[in-house]
């Protein structure tokens, strides 16, 4: 009737994303909001008709909590992970260096790295910073030959340990429903790189990178702070709990945060924020015929992380679009604009 149409309705993409706030320090989480969403107010009491009919058949599916329930692979957001994996069973330090030519040639066919003519000389830090496939797919290779012959379902399933020491691959045990992610099971050279099978939601990533952050506690996540009755008297004062600590050394956190740091300045949008912060970007490939999936972990700020999160575009071609978005909370949650 206005002539008003809306991406969505157009079924265009990207039309949706969904971002998840947390506190490091203690596992709460401060805001997750999934878009497009819709108005509780015309869900209560008597429904709205029309409007919940129209809730169905929006092509973006607005009632999805796309924060808990639609899943990606998490692309080069998973690198720190691999990093973590990789010097702590000794494969790599944070001196070795893997020479990046533009393709991994060890394998047949040979995978390529994002930059066709190569980032010459990587070590760990460096090879967060640039997200260099090559380096990754090293570290993804031998680790598969560490047990002695080539074996994926060895490197997968140490992959996988780590990821959920770290919080991605297992339910963050938050208030409402979410769906169980899913490690690589597959391919250890690409599952290096966060593609393989991976499947993660926005909110495993944030769980992940708050274990990031915070060097090392893996929360159960919550959405409630305290429940009170109707005169506002304390019923239940509620905390996240403690699922594990890793036993990681701290020379590998430093590693982890020194090349999330690094990855700032790579990014016009990031750069731009008045604050010292860490981050990692992804773009993860799942269909040829759409768009690259675009998300983003970070925490802030560097030395005292008050805040981590995780933003995800899905069909938003690049992990440049999602740091758009992460500058954004930044700016808006530390009152930097």
């Amino acid at each position: 009737s206005n002539k008003i149409i809306t991406p969505a309705q157009l079924a265009l993409e990207p039309c949706s994303a969904s971002a998840v706030v947390t506190n490091p320090k203690n596992g709460d989480i401060i805001a997750m909001v999934s878009y497009p969403s819709y108005d509780n107010n015309k869900l209560s009491g008597s429904v709205d008709a029309k409007y919940f009919n129209s809730l169905i058949n929006d092509k973006a599916s607005p009632m999805l909590n796309r924060a808990t329930q639609s899943f990606t692979a998490p692309g080069s957001t998973y690198k720190p992970c691999t990093t973590i994996a990789g010097m702590d069973t000794g494969i790599i330090s944070s001196g070795t260096t893997f020479y990046c030519s533009g393709s991994f040639d060890k394998v047949t066919p040979s995978p390529k790295c994002w930059r066709l003519s190569g980032h010459g000389g990587e070590v760990a830090a460096t090879a967060i910073r640039d997200s260099c496939n090559v380096f990754f797919y090293n570290v993804g290779y031998n680790l598969a030959l560490s047990n002695g012959l080539f074996d994926n379902t060895y490197a997968t399933s140490v992959m996988q340990k780590y990821a959920e020491e770290l919080g991605l691959a297992t339910m963050s045990g938050i208030e409402i429903a979410e769906k169980a992610p899913s490690a690589s099971n597959i391919d250890a050279v690409y599952s290096a790189i966060g593609q393989g099978n991976h499947a993660y939601s926005t909110l495993n990533l944030a769980r992940y990178v708050t274990t990031v952050a915070n060097s090392g506690t893996c929360y159960n996540l919550t959405l409630i702070d305290k429940i009170t009755d109707n005169n506002g008297n304390l019923i239940r004062d509620n905390s996240a709990e403690v699922a594990n600590v890793m036993n990681i050394s701290q020379s590998i956190w430093d590693t982890v945060h020194y090349g999330m740091n690094l990855v700032v300045n790579t990014y016009s949008a990031l750069s731009k924020v008045n604050l010292n912060f860490a981050a990692k970007s992804g773009t993860a490939q799942e269909n040829k015929k759409e768009p690259d999936h675009a998300m983003m972990i970070s925490y802030a700020p560097y030395d005292n992380p008050q805040i981590a999160m995780a933003v995800s575009i899905p069909n938003g071609y690049s992990g440049s679009q999602a740091s758009e978005l992460t500058a954004k909370v930044l700016n808006l949650y530390f009152g930097l604009e």
